[in-house]
């Protein structure tokens, strides 16, 4: 198992642990918005995600991929400040309520 291998099943354990009942790799493959074919290959670890996938997959569970393969994050979402983009990142998995206490505090803290 790679390094790789090894965080991304990290990963899947910990999604599954949010959900109500057991998950399997092909609904964590559909959860990651990638191919289920490619999925199997990179938890056998016989490959590393690139490109698009790499993407997704950063999307999805955070920058800290990129530390695990090594290598230096894309300029995503054309975001030249790697905390905004890591903020991007994880937006979509954060709850409602902490994505209103966000807003909220940036909207009292910035002039109009």
């Amino acid at each position: 198992m790679s390094q790789f291998s090894e965080w991304l099943m990290q990963q899947f354990v910990a999604w599954e642990q949010q959900m109500p009942r057991r998950q399997s790799y092909s609904a964590f493959a559909r959860y990651l918005e990638v191919n289920q074919s490619s999925f199997s290959q990179w938890m056998a670890g016989n490959y590393v995600p690139t490109g698009e996938n790499l993407q997704k997959i950063a999307t999805k569970l955070g920058y800290e991929i990129y530390n695990v393969l090594g290598e230096r994050p894309i300029q995503v979402y054309a975001v030249p400040d790697m905390d905004l983009a890591y903020i991007v990142s994880i937006w979509e998995r954060l709850d409602p309520s902490d994505r209103q206490l966000i807003l909220q505090m940036i909207k009292t803290r910035l002039p109009e």
